[in-house]
């Protein structure tokens, strides 16, 4: 299964994200962009639920298949902040932060060529 994510920045301006699930690769503008495993399997799994929010405990407990998040809050935060360097451009944000409540894929840019 391919995930493609084409968005538009202007008129006459694209970029594209796409996700190769079973090759757990990830190209943006058709260029590899190197993710982590953890980077990656959170990646996946907000663009599989582009409209769900998911709490820092909730991607902790999927990612890294434990509850135990007391040892490190900040451990989902930082691998965030880590893709979003390397998938995000100043103008597109495709993981976007719900103040208080978690992360959820930019579901906007999904709509963005309909």
């Amino acid at each position: 299964d391919l995930h493609s994510f084409p968005t538009r920045r202007s008129s006459d301006l694209r970029t594209s994200l796409t996700i190769h699930p079973q090759l757990r690769t990830v190209t943006r503008d058709s260029e590899p962009v190197s993710l982590t495993a953890k980077e990656f399997d959170i990646l996946l799994i907000l663009a599989q639920n582009p409209k769900r929010i998911f709490s820092a405990e909730q991607l902790f407990k999927i990612v890294w298949k434990t509850t135990n998040l007391s040892n490190d809050p900040k451990t989902v935060a930082v691998h965030i902040s880590a893709l979003r360097k390397k998938i995000s451009s100043p103008d597109i944000e495709y993981v976007i932060n719900i103040r208080n409540v978690g992360y959820k894929f930019n579901h906007e840019l999904l709509d963005a060529e309909k």
